[in-house]
């Protein structure tokens, strides 16, 4: 069975553990909740599923919703298709100026490595 680029593999042998965060000079936001399928241009299932992990750097401007900066830090016992996470993370960063910083590892049954920020270029961990 193929995997389809944007689906997710769940099994026992299988985690991703983050810890990346970005600060930015404020974007602001119309409703108090953010659409990571639009902020971080990611599909429906990554954005769900990393959803949890997400914390928010805001303040409040007369009536708006400030939004300061964004971490993801946390595991999950899945994995996604990193690559197309991190062109996501990086055309992100791009487009609003700014870098990020930390990492997040991908583990599978096969592969181990780390993708460290702001260029997520595979280091393969042991």
């Amino acid at each position: 069975m193929a995997i389809q680029e944007n689906m997710i593999k769940s099994k026992k042998d299988f985690k991703m553990f983050f810890y990346l965060k970005i600060n930015f000079t404020g974007i602001e936001i119309k409703s108090g909740k953010v659409s990571l399928e639009n902020f971080l241009n990611v599909n429906t299932q990554i954005a769900n599923t990393i959803d949890s992990l997400c914390s928010y750097k805001t303040h409040v401007n007369f009536a708006e919703t400030i939004l300061d900066g964004l971490a993801i830090r946390g595991e999950i016992d899945i994995v996604f298709n990193h690559k197309s996470f991190s062109k996501s993370l990086i055309k992100f960063q791009t487009e609003i100026e700014s870098t990020w910083e930390g990492y997040f590892i991908y583990q599978d049954s096969k592969d181990k490595f780390i993708l460290h920020a702001p260029d997520f270029n595979i280091v393969r961990s042991s």
